[in-house]
């Protein structure tokens, strides 16, 4: 059964002292039995991916609806007006609504997305109706990068420009 996380910053700040040098600040714990962490700042794709390899973690894949159900029960749209103050969890409040996750079809067919952790192609989604749509219906933009987007109070997957800065999961599977 996955459970909130309630180890504090400040100890799995002196785990990551012995496995990784870096800021501490900017990340949020989320959940267990895999480790989560919510980004405070926004970086396009790349740069997350590039932070989150740099803390031995990635960027979230999600394999299973069990996953995806755990990591949404953590944003559900109703969580905002109750924030988990205990956690510092900062939810799909965010200013873009949008949070950087580890699918992508950069180096395959457009349209062929597949997790960066494991190289493989997605066996669960949960896309928005007409997602994914390849190109942005604003900017012309290719769309090769796959986020939660929280639309209207209804939060699913979309794909966006790499490129785009957004707040992003860290993910480290616990074996």
């Amino acid at each position: 059964m996955m459970r909130v996380w309630s180890v504090s910053l400040a100890i799995f700040a002196v785990f990551l002292k012995a496995h990784a040098t870096f800021d501490i600040q900017g990340l949020t714990p989320l959940g267990e039995p895999n480790v989560y962490f919510l980004s405070s700042f926004s970086e396009t794709w790349e740069k997350a991916e590039e932070f989150c390899k740099n803390v031995t973690f990635e960027l979230l894949n999600v394999e299973t609806e069990a996953e995806n159900d755990f990591i949404l029960s953590l944003y559900s749209p109703k969580q905002i007006r109750s924030v988990n103050y205990k956690l510092k969890i900062q939810l799909f409040a965010d200013v873009t609504n949008r949070v950087w996750m580890g699918g992508t079809d950069v180096e395959a067919e457009i349209g062929s997305f597949y997790w960066t952790q494991s190289s493989q192609p997605f066996n669960y989604t949960d896309w928005h109706v007409g997602e994914p749509s390849g190109t942005s219906n604003t900017t012309g933009q290719t769309e090769r990068c796959v986020l939660y987007y929280n639309r209207r109070g209804d939060v699913k997957w979309n794909d966006a420009p790499c490129e785009n800065a957004y707040p992003f999961i860290c993910e480290k599977v616990v074996p």
